[in-house]
């Protein structure tokens, strides 16, 4: 991030800071998280961009361009350093492992390998159609930012495992603890924080869909710089028939920029999934084939070639497309995400998915 963005960052955040706490301090080039050390605290902040610990302060420092990730977990922040203080276990090993580092483990829920400049991660909870638990959310931010300093990966591919499913949303048990107006915009904080991570990746990233590819998983998808399907790929985000919930307003962004308002309500009103062909039709995928180890292929093929062309071409109109987006997005879009997540609808939506039923709306 350039000075000038960085100074547009801090000025953002000094006419909106966190609220007074006295484990937060403002410096003069960032924010400092004077909490001490924990594995907890280092597995909550790594995937926010640039937070690093600093041994000498022993504080953690983020950039003022990272305050909106850090503003998404600061009560979790807060809690588990309040905990640090009583068992301060500040680290005597080496640093942790690259966050580039393959992960092979076929009992990981996320796999990452590099190959010939590309990386490959794939979604890898194949029995739950690869639903996403925070935890491959945020391996999957890690990724993304790492790519930044890691000049050797020219691309990235994401798949799901097996060829049920590219990922069928957010796992619903991680709702279970939603109890708090908090507790929802945290969610949709974090989860936009990991979207903006893809999207803003440096470097191209393409969606090789087998299967189904719903709600979390089609804004993943939503964020790739090319989707490419096999025929048997459905799109769609049925949380008008399930759960009762809604999309974040960066999420519909990106949906109206793709294909339209008009498309994304009739596929968010009727709850249908989007077959692959149709989906072709209407922009959501650029190439539809046969089946998902032909679809690998390609996917492997595609991501050789754009890796073969100029970075700072692609990275620029990535980026360039990004902010005419982005420029036309209020700042304050919290009411609608609140009367979803808060009302009685969304707590009926989950126990009725749970409990195998058909939900009973009441619009309230």
């Amino acid at each position: 991030m350039s000075d000038t963005a960085e100074e547009r960052a801090r000025d953002a955040f000094l006419s909106n800071p966190f609220p007074a706490s006295p484990w937060v301090k403002i410096e003069k080039d960032g924010i400092a998280i004077a909490t001490g050390y924990s594995e907890a605290l280092e597995r909550l902040l790594r995937w926010v961009p640039k937070a690093r610990w600093r041994r000498d302060t022993r504080s953690w420092h983020v950039p003022f361009s990272g305050a909106d990730a850090v503003r998404a977990v600061l009560p979790e922040v807060i809690r588990l350093a309040e905990a640090a203080q009583e068992l301060d276990d500040t680290p005597k090993a080496a640093p942790m492992a690259s966050p580039l580092e393959a992960q092979q483990d076929p009992s990981a829920e996320l796999l990452f390998r590099v190959e010939d400049g590309v990386g490959y991660i794939t979604f890898n909870r194949p029995q739950a159609r690869n639903a996403l638990t925070f935890g491959m959310y945020e391996r999957l931010a890690e990724i993304c930012i790492a790519t930044e300093s890691d000049k050797t990966i020219k691309a990235l591919v994401l798949t799901g495992a097996g060829d049920k499913a590219f990922a069928a949303g957010t796992d619903i048990s991680q709702f279970k603890s939603f109890k708090t107006a908090e507790d929802a915009l945290a969610y949709e904080a974090r989860i936009d924080h990991v979207l903006g991570a893809l999207e803003g990746c440096g470097v191209p990233t393409i969606a090789a869909i087998a299967g189904a590819c719903t709600g979390g998983g089609g804004a993943i998808a939503a964020c790739c710089d090319l989707r490419i399907g096999a025929a048997n790929a459905k799109f769609g985000f049925p949380i008008a028939r399930t759960l009762g919930n809604c999309l974040s307003l960066g999420n519909y962004a990106r949906l109206a920029a793709l294909i339209g308002p008009a498309r994304v309500k009739d596929i968010i009103f009727t709850a249908r999934l989007v077959d692959a062909q149709e989906a072709r039709a209407i922009g959501l995928l650029n190439e539809v084939l046969v089946d998902a180890d032909s679809l690998a292929q390609r996917a492997g093929a595609l991501a050789k070639l754009v890796a073969s062309h100029a970075p700072l071409t692609l990275r620029a109109t990535k980026q360039a497309l990004l902010r005419l987006r982005q420029e036309s997005l209020p700042k304050d879009a919290e009411d609608f995400v609140l009367m979803c997540y808060m009302s009685a609808d969304f707590r009926e939506g989950m126990d009725a998915f749970l409990s195998k039923r058909p939900p009973q709306w009441q619009g309230a």
